[in-house]
């Protein structure tokens, strides 16, 4: 006969009432320490055996009766581990000539009428072991044993399948891909009134008074683009608090930013002076605190995988080889909506998450400062020596100044370029490279590209074009200069913003308080593009004043030094850092 054991508190009469109405056909057996162990006849088509097959325990490896009597030594009780709150899964199987096989780790969510009830799984083919003190001290705690020798020991080829656990997972095999295609979709709303806005952006500017100087429109450029991030620091936190609260919720939190994110566009569209215009942009930030609710919604959805897709990820699986998705396994996730505690404000803080936030603030910086000074640098007037501004000016060195003068519709062109190239660096290059890196180490390099071409960008004034000034640029040499400029840019971004999304998702001390983290993120992200833009637009706008185009971009790639300085010290964290009461780690 093969059996399995429940163990749990002989005080506990409601928690073996449970117990023994869900397991009917059962064997009590006394233990000593206060325990009752209860051992039920299981096999493959038993649903007891599926359901725990599918808390973690995977294969035919069940214990035999002389086997259960060898498993309760004169201490009587099984090994097991207790964690409140997380269940832990751990499997060890042995083959025949009694070497260790393999041992994965997973923690599994489970809810419970109480906070301190919680139950586990473990395989152990050590034999009988005696509870801690700390597991003995523990009212409520309930354990859930199977002792494992490997019956069915498997020496089939399972190259492919382990081949395969080391495959990057496609989009094929997420899971809810139709709440991942929402949630991209959403995602994508962001961006795409924030760039289509820098095509006519200096021209609209323009149109409220035509008497201004470049320099003051650059200004005002900055002030625009400033707005929008600047209201969303004030509330990316309180979206954030709000996203993890009972009264809110994060599809409530996505529904109104995107109504918000729309009324503003509109407005912003039939604004006719420059109040009107700075009011709607700042509506929309402060309403908007998607971004990292959407982060949030997203870890979610592909949180613990190997426990709520075995078939995908687990032992045996799809994509999960002999011993299952290790990396999966190793880093599992609790749902958010099972937490029953969380993480005080004050303890959010620490050291992996500060110098995670300085880095991408940093990042946000100067990415975001790119995408205006870009626009504005396309769009302003080349240098006419016949009618030179400054008056009297003559290009020496590194003093040369002026921009592109490029039209609205090739404006238009030259940000499409980025799209162009980040799409399939985006879907076929990231994931490969990124896999065989890893998150930290794809950040921390090419973080290092964006000084590159942040130095190279004002040389674009002095590439040959077919056209005189003061004309926009034409020709072939300036768009391939365009094309090597923006391909840097490219594919730099595509890295680092990812990376840093990832890496602040796992920064995160402790579940409950994903959504926080990614508020402060988000904070931290809208202050830095706050003073990014207003600052080197003005910075911008003096370099044109003395002749001087590039001071802004050669003082934005220092930033950008600094985020790679930033980077080196970064490193991927479990996002469950802290522990609460009640909670403990694997091998304590």
């Amino acid at each position: 006969m093969k059996y399995c054991s429940v163990t749990c508190q002989q005080r506990d009469a409601a928690q073996h009432s449970m117990l023994c109405s869900t397991f009917q056909d059962f064997q009590e057996r006394p233990s000593p320490n206060h325990f009752r162990s209860i051992y039920f006849p299981v096999d493959e088509l038993n649903p007891r055996f599926i359901w725990l097959r599918m808390m973690g325990t995977r294969g035919s490896h069940v214990v035999d009766d002389e086997d259960l009597s060898h498993s309760r030594d004169s201490n009587g009780a099984s090994t097991s581990r207790v964690a409140s709150g997380y269940g832990s899964t751990r499997t060890g199987f042995r083959n025949d000539s009694g070497e260790q096989e393999s041992r994965c780790n997973s923690e599994t969510a489970r809810s419970a009428d109480t906070r301190n009830t919680s139950r586990s799984i473990e395989n152990n083919t050590e034999g009988a072991a005696g509870l801690s003190s700390k597991q003995r001290n523990r009212p409520h705690d309930l354990s859930i044993n199977t002792n494992v020798t490997d019956t069915d020991t498997q020496n089939g080829d399972d190259t492919g399948k382990t081949e395969s656990a080391n495959r990057p997972v496609s989009w094929s095999a997420l899971p809810r891909k139709d709440q991942l295609f929402v949630l991209v979709l959403a995602r994508f709303s962001e961006p795409l009134t924030q760039t289509s806005l820098g095509a006519y952006l200096y021209y609209q500017l323009q149109s409220f008074d035509p008497s201004l100087s470049e320099s003051t429109l650059s200004y005002q450029a900055g002030i625009i683009g400033a707005t929008f991030p600047a209201t969303q620091f004030l509330t990316a936190i309180l979206w954030g608090r709000f996203s993890d609260s009972e009264y809110g919720g994060r599809k409530r939190t996505i529904y109104l930013g995107l109504v918000g994110t729309m009324l503003s566009t509109i407005g912003f569209g039939f604004s006719h002076n420059f109040a009107m215009a700075v009011f709607f942009r700042s509506l929309g930030g402060i309403v908007n605190g998607n971004i990292g609710v959407m982060r949030t919604m997203i870890s979610g959805i592909l949180a613990d995988p190997v426990a709520n897709y075995p078939s995908l990820f687990g032992p045996e699986s799809t994509f999960g080889g002999k011993h299952g998705v290790q990396w999966m396994m190793r880093y599992p996730y609790a749902l958010p909506n099972l937490v029953r505690q969380q993480l005080p404000f004050r303890r959010i803080w620490t050291p992996n998450l500060i110098m995670t936030m300085l880095a991408h603030g940093a990042l946000a910086m100067h990415v975001s400062t790119f995408n205006g000074l870009w626009t504005l640098h396309l769009s302003t007037s080349r240098f006419d020596s016949e009618h030179p501004y400054p008056p009297s000016f003559k290009p020496h060195g590194l003093f040369f100044t002026g921009g592109l003068g490029m039209p609205p519709s090739r404006i238009g062109l030259a940000l499409a370029i980025i799209g162009i190239i980040g799409l399939p660096l985006q879907i076929f290059v990231y994931p490969k490279i990124a896999h065989r890196l890893g998150t930290t180490n794809s950040f921390r390099i090419f973080t290092a590209f964006f000084p590159l071409m942040y130095f190279v960008t004002p040389f674009l004034s002095l590439v040959p074009s077919w056209t005189p000034p003061p004309l926009g640029v034409s020709g072939p040499w300036i768009w391939i200069a365009i094309t090597a400029a923006l391909s840097i840019q490219v594919l730099a971004r595509t890295f680092a913003l990812p990376c840093t999304a990832i890496l602040i998702n796992n920064a995160s001390p402790h579940p409950s308080v994903l959504g926080t983290v990614h508020g402060i993120g988000q904070s931290v992200s809208s202050l830095t593009r706050t003073f990014g833009p207003v600052f080197f637009s003005w910075l911008f706008g003096k370099g044109l004043e003395r002749g001087m185009v590039g001071l802004a971009w050669w003082c934005m790639g220092l930033v950008a030094v600094g985020g790679w300085v930033l980077a080196q010290g970064v490193r991927e964290g479990d996002g469950h850092e802290i522990l609460l009461e009640g909670e403990r780690k694997e091998g304590e």
